[in-house]
Order: C-alpha cells, then sequence, then structure tokens
C-alpha cells in the first residue's frame, strides 16, 4: 500500500522540478543579450526554491508500504529492511503513481 504522504510531496516537487526545467529550456532559446538580467533573477529564483534531487523510494516487503530508499525500518510496520540495493529502487514516472 503506498504512502500518500510521500507520494503527494514528490509529485508536487516533480512539477515543480519539470517547470524548472521547461524554463531553463526556452531561457537558453533566447538570445544572449536579451536575456541575461532574466536568467540572473531566474537562477535567483531557482536558488531560492533550493529543490534537492527527487527521492529515492523502495516498497517495504513486509507491508508494501513506500519507504525511503536509505531506511532501516519501514515507516509504517516498523519491520526491519534489508540493505538497499540499486534495485529496490521504485521508478519514479512523470505520470505519477497508478
Amino acid at each position: 500500500m503506498p504512502n500518500r504522504y510521500f507520494e503527494s510531496r514528490d509529485i508536487q516537487r516533480e512539477g515543480v522540478r519539470a517547470a524548472c526545467a521547461a524554463i531553463d529550456h526556452a531561457l537558453l532559446q533566447l538570445p544572449v543579450t536579451e536575456a541575461l538580467e532574466l536568467r540572473a533573477r531566474w537562477a535567483e529564483l531557482v536558488a531560492v526554491l533550493a529543490l534537492e534531487p527527487a527521492r529515492v523510494l523502495r516498497e517495504c516487503p513486509v507491508c508494501k508500504h513506500v519507504a525511503m530508499f536509505e531506511a532501516s525500518r519501514c515507516f509504517h510496520c516498523w519491520a526491519k529492511l534489508p540493505i538497499a540495493r540499486a534495485d529496490d529502487a521504485l521508478s519514479r514516472s512523470s505520470d505519477g503513481p497508478a
């Protein structure tokens, strides 16, 4: 069973990350002479947002709730989680949870 707290927070952050990436791309298309001030202000805003990288999550093998990749215990059932491996990570699609 998914953890709605992690999912909703990550979906919101992914939306902000996608919007920032789209604006970055659009700014790169502008001529340098016309966009210097705009790029500087955009860099300030991105720094204030301080978006950390997307969280890597994995599923608890006992209760199937979503847990942080680095967690040693499940947030929901407190089961001891095995040491995380790269293939334990849940893939996060841009479509959000199913």
